[in-house]
């Protein structure tokens, strides 16, 4: 039948399209088998979507506290840092007024202790401000990725639903609509 078909079809037409391979159709059991392994898969991929989702929230909850720490620590050096300059002022005061008094060299001492304290802590801030920075910046970082990770999984999932469709269409019983 396939030669007689060849015979009246004109030689313009059996150039525009290659030869059918001779494919064998499948059963119904491979059909259902492929269909099951396909609809596994697809399990499976909406699972670890849902565990990725999952972990950029706790990604996301990890930025918010960290973010709250930084704040925390650049107020606290803001507030060292006019600590420091009030020191200072403070210091420059009574160094004019030490030639007057013996007292006042005491105060002096204990302003200039008060000042190295305040650099101390004011120098402390300013490296955990570096190290909260740096776990900021890693943690935009892995956020970024899950985002990226999700957006392909995303494209997974509409070829993966594409396929159960077109599995739907070819596997229906002849008592569906």
């Amino acid at each position: 039948m396939l030669a007689k078909i060849k015979k009246l079809t004109p030689p313009s037409q059996l150039r525009v399209c290659a030869p059918i391979a001779g494919a064998k159709p499948r059963s119904h059991g491979e059909l259902a088998t492929a269909h099951q392994e396909l609809t596994t898969a697809l399990a499976a991929e909406r699972s670890c979507r849902a565990q990725e989702r999952e972990q950029l929230a706790a990604l996301e909850r990890q930025l918010e506290e960290k973010s709250s720490a930084l704040t925390g620590v650049l107020s606290a050096a803001a507030e060292n840092a006019e600590h420091l300059r009030d020191a200072e002022r403070d210091l420059a005061r009574l160094r004019q007024k030490h030639n007057e008094s013996s007292d006042l060299r005491a105060e002096v001492a204990q302003l200039e202790r008060e000042v190295a304290r305040l650099r101390d802590a004011h120098a402390s801030a300013l490296a955990d401000k570096g190290k909260l920075t740096a776990e900021l910046a890693r943690a935009i970082e892995a956020n970024e990725a899950l985002a990226e990770r999700l957006r392909d999984l995303g494209q997974t999932a509409d070829i993966l639903d594409l396929a159960s469709g077109i599995g739907r269409v070819l596997f229906r019983s002849k008592k569906d609509p």
